[in-house]
C-alpha cells in the first residue's frame, strides 16, 4: 500500500527531514510551476518546519495540496492550515472506519485520525477544499461501506477510493482481483455516498471495475511486465508533467519509481532543475517511454497506468509563434508534429498553471473559462500548421495568463505553453 513497507526506498535507508538546500530548490521550482503536491514518503506534520513551508508556498502564490494521516493535526494546528489561503486541497488519509481494520493496516488509533479530520473541518470555511482517501484492498473493502454516513455526519463532501499499487508480497496478496462480490460493494458505496450528497471517486477507476469483472483483460492491460508489441507501452504523461523530488533532492520520472529504486533523473544540489529537466536521462526516459519497445523498466512493474499506444506517439505539437492579432486579440500558430490529423474541436488551447484554471484574460466568447478557442482551419493533418485566434481581457497588473495546447481527454502537448503578461 505505501512504498515505506518495502524497506528499500531511500527514505528507508536515510530518514529525515529536507534539508534548507534542497528546500530552497523546491520552493524555486514550486513558484515557477504553480502548483505543488506535499505527499510522499511520511507524514508531512513530522517535520516540524512543515507550517512554515507551507508559509513560504502561500508568500509565492503556489497552489498546493496537501496529504496526512490527520494523527497529528490539532485545533491550534488545523487553524494554521486554514490561514493558509494557498492550500487548495487537504486529503486525510483514513483506511477503514473500522477501529481494529484500522489498526491491523496503520497501527495507529482510528479515533486520533477522525479527531484530526474534524479539527480541519472545523477550521476550514469550505469543507469542498477537504477529502478522505482510502486504499481499496481485500482486508479493508467490505469495511468502506459505513464511510458513507460517517463521512456525512462529519460534513466530508469528497471521499476518494484509491488502487493499490504493486511494492510488494502484502500487495500482491491484498488485490481485488476476481472477487465479483466487491464489485457491488464498491458500487454501493459509490451510491450511498451520491444520496447523502457525498462525491465518490475511484482514482484507478477503470483498473478497479476491469480487476472485478475481466480479470484477464486486467492482467493483460495492467499486470503484463513486458511487451511485444512496439507500439504497447504505459500510457503515462508524468514525466513530462509531474516530477517527483524527495527529501535529499533527488527528482524521478514519479513517486513509484522513487519508491522501487529506480536510478534518479538528477539531483537538485549538483545541478539546476532546468539542466535535470532537459538533461540526457530525462530525456532519454521520455523516448523510451514513447518508443513501447523500449519501455523503461520501472514502468514495465507500474500498475497505474494501463499499457497501449503512448498518447504522445499520436499527438505532439511545436509551438510556431505567438503574435498579436488587433486590439486585445491574440493569434497563434502551432505545427502539427505528430502521426494523425488534429479534428476540429478535439484539439484547443487551455489555460494552464494551474491547469484548467480561471483565467485572468477569461473573455466572454471563450469556449468555456478554461478554453478560449479551437483552430481556425476545417482540420490540421500531420506537418501542417494549426491557427488559433482568440480574444484576451485586460489583465490585472501584476498578472501572468498561461496557456497550452489541450488534445481534449486526451492530453497536453509540451512544448506548446505560451504566456501572456
Amino acid at each position: 500500500m505505501c512504498p515505506l513497507t518495502t524497506g528499500g526506498t531511500a527514505s528507508n535507508i536515510a530518514p529525515g527531514d529536507i534539508c534548507a538546500t534542497n528546500w530552497d530548490a523546491v520552493l524555486e521550482l514550486a513558484g515557477r510551476a504553480g502548483q505543488v503536491f506535499v505527499a510522499g514518503f511520511g507524514e508531512p506534520f513530522c517535520n516540524s518546519r512543515c507550517i512554515e513551508f507551507l508559509r513560504e508556498l502561500d508568500a509565492r502564490g503556489v497552489k498546493t495540496s496537501l496529504v496526512t494521516n490527520g494523527v497529528a493535526v490539532t485545533p491550534s494546528r488545523a487553524a494554521e492550515i486554514a490561514s493558509i489561503q494557498s492550500i487548495e486541497h487537504i486529503n486525510v488519509s483514513i483506511d477503514s472506519p473500522d477501529a481494529d481494520c484500522y489498526r491491523s493496516i496503520r497501527g495507529g488509533r482510528l479515533d486520533q485520525a477522525l479527531r484530526g479530520l474534524a479539527n480541519v473541518l472545523a477550521a476550514i470555511d469550505d469543507p469542498l477544499r477537504v477529502s478522505v482517501s482510502s486504499v481499496a484492498m481485500s482486508t479493508n473493502v467490505r469495511t468502506l461501506v459505513s464511510f458513507p454516513p460517517l463521512l456525512e455526519s462529519m460534513g466530508v463532501r469528497n471521499y476518494i477510493i484509491q488502487g493499490l499499487w504493486d511494492y510488494n508480497d502484502y500487495c500482491l496478496d491484498s488485490r481485488l482481483s476476481g472477487d465479483r462480490e466487491l464489485k457491488g460493494i464498491l458500487g454501493g458505496v459509490v451510491a450511498d455516498g451520491a444520496r447523502r450528497g457525498i462525491d465518490v471517486q475511484l482514482t484507478l477507476g477503470d483498473r478497479s471495475i476491469t480487476e472485478l469483472d475481466q480479470p484477464e483483460l486486467a492482467a493483460q492491460r495492467y499486470y503484463v511486465p513486458g511487451s511485444t508489441e512496439p507500439a504497447r507501452t504505459r500510457q503515462c504523461m508524468l514525466p513530462w508533467e509531474l516530477p517527483y523530488v524527495d527529501k535529499d533532492g533527488r527528482v524521478f520520472s514519479c513517486c513509484y519509481a522513487a519508491s522501487v529504486g529506480s536510478p534518479e533523473l538528477g539531483r537538485m544540489e549538483k545541478s539546476t532543475f532546468d539542466e535535470i529537466w532537459n538533461g540526457s536521462p530525462y530525456s532519454q526516459f521520455r523516448r523510451e517511454l514513447v518508443g513501447g519497445n523500449s519501455m523503461p523498466g520501472v514502468c514495465r512493474g507500474c500498475t497505474a497506468v494501463p499499457l497501449g499506444p503512448h498518447p504522445l506517439s499520436l499527438y505532439s505539437g511545436r509551438l510556431e509563434s505567438v503574435a498579436v492579432d488587433g486590439p486585445g486579440r491574440l493569434r497563434v500558430a502551432v505545427r502539427n508534429t505528430g502521426s494523425v490529423p488534429w479534428e476540429l474541436g478535439s484539439v484547443l488551447i487551455g489555460t494552464c498553471r494551474p491547469r484548467d484554471r480561471r483565467s485572468p484574460a477569461a473573455d466572454p466568447s471563450w469556449i468555456r473559462e478554461n478554453r478560449p478557442c479551437t483552430f481556425d482551419e476545417p482540420r490540421v493533418p500531420p506537418g501542417e500548421v494549426a491557427t488559433f485566434s482568440f480574444p484576451v481581457a485586460m489583465m490585472p497588473d501584476g498578472k501572468t495568463a498561461h496557456f497550452a495546447v489541450v488534445v481534449e481527454h486526451v492530453c497536453w502537448l509540451p512544448t506548446t505553453e505560451f504566456s501572456l503578461p
